[in-house]
């Protein structure tokens, strides 16, 4: 067997340990996280597929779910094939530029790294990103070199990161030092065609993404830190919390010290400066080099965090190994091992100062996912829970917030719910949706001057704020105030005269104060709505009929058991009106159809002792009349009893205070 031979299969060798590496732990913590039920409503989120990043990533989902039947479920197991090949790149280009056992353990620490496991299992652009980002810089640190093919994945990637831009420059440096502008040509034509096809395709420029506001506002100090920063936590997420009782967790933590870029980072801020300052000897060092820094300033432009670091990070595992093999090889003076070992635990000390900064972010936005997703399963009790989680990771989460009042409600807990929702207006005050919900809340929970002034403030501040009469009507004279009331009432039917429920309101106003012909008049203008047809309809009768306007009652009364036969307020009120008109055989129908309808009111059984007696059916006139006497005895100990319990009940709040 010949020496190559004999060095390809411990290549060969290699290279399938590292892919086993790698899909041992991805496949592992698939098959774990997918356990969850929240996963494949997590993945099915537009939300966070649209948060994960780049206009090329968004469409590519999109056109994936067309593909597969409007699922993306599938795309995980994909993602994990293409972790494998990532860790497999980074062996191969680490081989390239330092040599064969920095890229043997470049290739080891990229299967194991944990925030890569991690990103697999998510929708996750970064993960694309990586593979377009090692494979083009591997084509160009390749003696053969390939420029066009080198600025395609290079475009891809940028359109997916833009935050890999500056890598361009360094395969540009380097292809045009080994094949002269006309490779440099080529590499500039192939990115610019990409990018413009991309762009025609997504109807935009595809680098066109900006950070997030809550890298926007970063002033450049934390910006420049950002990409150092040891945790894993984003705005947008916690993967700790992801990962917990998963293989995954073995992999990435944080015990003060977060693993592994706590580790990782610093050790390759070593190496770094090694090269720099004493051994770039060769073009793949100074490659190694460039392409770092390149990398780490790319994301310094776009709002350093773990998210954005992503494609600087394989540069970075490739210079940690490096720094260690040599360290394996060199012998160094106790002084000098003392000098590193100082700057090693500077750095991480560095590394990790800052460590939590975004943690109570992306902790409540964790929960927050977390808790919509159990919405989505119909688990209301957990989603309060995510949600209520949230809250105490970030108490001004003004969406949590929403959801939780949303919630609150369904559930009938009231108090919880209106003080969420001030909750929310405590850091928006212009959300008008939730005042509304707030004040609709009060209502319901019997706080009639609370819920006076936020539709007050809804009144006075909306357009359309005249709409709100109607419920200011309602506070009003759940507060005792019958004038401020009508007046409301009086405001709301005169904004929109065809709103029925103003003018029912502004009818039994008009009623309990005496204004008979108002209170009448409304009740006929409320006829013509469905909703309060038949109860203006007995109303007004019984108010015509009190007035002597026997005939018209009577007229109103039919009118309204045509709609529905069995409305017992129109049956009592024609069966009584036919009575007093001593017209017993035409009542008597309509007081036995009550008893079929309600046979425990007793009222009626008066009612149908009379008739019978009237028309000389004795006995049917006694039973008639001893079940109304015994339903009264009845009736009156009901309330007796719990006129009891009220003083008991009483009795025992007393005793507890």
């Amino acid at each position: 067997m010949t020496a190559s031979n004999q060095a390809q299969k411990v290549q060969v060798g290699w290279g399938g340990l590292i892919a086993l590496v790698a899909l041992g732990w991805r496949w592992s913590y698939l098959i774990q996280s997918g356990r969850d039920p929240l996963v494949d409503v997590l993945w099915m989120s537009t939300d966070q597929a649209s948060e994960a990043g780049s206009m090329l990533f968004t469409a590519c989902l999109a056109t994936w779910m067309r593909i597969a039947d409007g699922s993306l479920l599938g795309l995980r197991d994909v993602q994990v094939v293409v972790g494998v090949i990532n860790s497999l790149l980074v062996w191969r280009l680490a081989t390239v530029l330092l040599g064969h056992r920095t890229g043997v353990v470049a290739g080891l620490f990229a299967a194991c790294y944990g925030p890569f496991v991690y990103a697999g299992a998510q929708p996750d652009p970064q993960v694309w990103a990586v593979l377009f980002v090692i494979a083009g810089l591997l084509l160009a640190a390749r003696p053969d070199s390939q420029p066009g093919l080198s600025g395609l994945l290079l475009a891809l990637a940028c359109a997916l990161a833009p935050q890999a831009g500056l890598l361009v420059l360094v395969i540009l440096w380097r292809i045009v030092g080994q094949k002269g502008w006309k490779g440099g040509a080529a590499v500039v034509v192939a990115w610019i065609a990409c990018l413009a096809v991309i762009g025609w395709w997504l109807d935009g420029w595809p680098l066109s993404i900006t950070p997030n506001a809550s890298q926007a506002a970063e002033a450049w100090p934390d910006r420049l830190y950002g990409p150092w920063r040891a945790g894993e936590w984003t705005a947008h997420g916690d993967p700790y919390i992801a990962t917990e009782a998963t293989a995954a967790a073995v992999l990435m933590w944080n015990y003060g010290l977060a693993f592994p870029f706590g580790l990782i980072g610093p050790v390759s801020i070593l190496a770094l400066v090694r090269i720099w300052r004493l051994e770039m000897r060769d073009s793949g060092q100074t490659m190694a080099l460039y392409v770092s820094l390149a990398s780490v300033g790319g994301v310094f432009l776009f709002g350093g965090n773990a998210a954005t670091r992503a494609v600087a990070v394989p540069m970075l595992i490739t210079m940690a190994a490096y720094q260690l093999v040599l360290s394996s090889q060199v012998t160094l003076s106790w002084q000098l091992r003392g000098l590193y070992a100082v700057a090693l635990l500077v750095l991480a000390g560095l590394f990790n100062f800052d460590n939590h900064a975004l943690r109570r972010a992306g902790a409540a936005y964790e929960h927050y996912q977390r808790g919509r997703a159990y919405e989505v399963l119909a688990m209301r009790a957990n989603a309060i829970k995510s949600y209520e989680r949230s809250l105490l990771s970030q108490t001004t989460l003004t969406a949590a917030n929403t959801a939780l009042g949303r919630l609150y409600r369904e559930a009938d807990q009231l108090g919880q719910a209106i003080a969420a929702d001030r909750a929310v207006l405590q850091a928006d005050p212009a959300n008008q949706v939730v005042r509304e919900s707030l004040a609709a809340t009060l209502l319901r929970a019997e706080l009639p001057d609370e819920a006076i002034a936020e539709l007050v403030l809804l009144r006075d501040g909306l357009e359309d704020g005249t709409r709100f009469y109607g419920m200011l009507g309602d506070a009003r004279l759940m507060a005792g105030d019958v004038r401020g009331a009508i007046e409301d009432y009086e405001a709301a039917e005169s904004a929109s005269p065809d709103s029925g429920r103003a003018v029912f309101h502004l009818a039994r106003l008009y009623e309990s104060t005496g204004f008979i012909s108002e209170a009448i008049d409304c009740y006929q203008r409320s006829r013509v709505h469905e909703q309060w047809r038949q109860e203006s309809g007995w109303r007004a009768a019984a108010l015509l009929a009190d007035r002597g306007a026997v005939d018209q009652a009577e007229t109103l009364l039919r009118a309204v058991l045509a709609e529905n036969a069995d409305n017992r307020p129109a049956l009592m009120g024609l069966g009584r009106l036919l009575a007093i008109a001593e017209r017993y055989a035409a009542a008597l129908p309509y007081f036995e159809r009550l008893q079929v309808l309600d046979p425990d009111d007793y009222r009626t059984y008066f009612f149908l002792s009379k008739l019978y007696f009237r028309q000389q059916r004795e006995v049917e006139a006694e039973t008639a009349f001893n079940s109304y006497q015994l339903g009264k005895r009845r009736a009156e100990m009901k309330e007796s009893v719990e006129e009891d319990l009220e003083g008991v009940l009483r009795q025992f709040g007393e005793w507890t205070q």
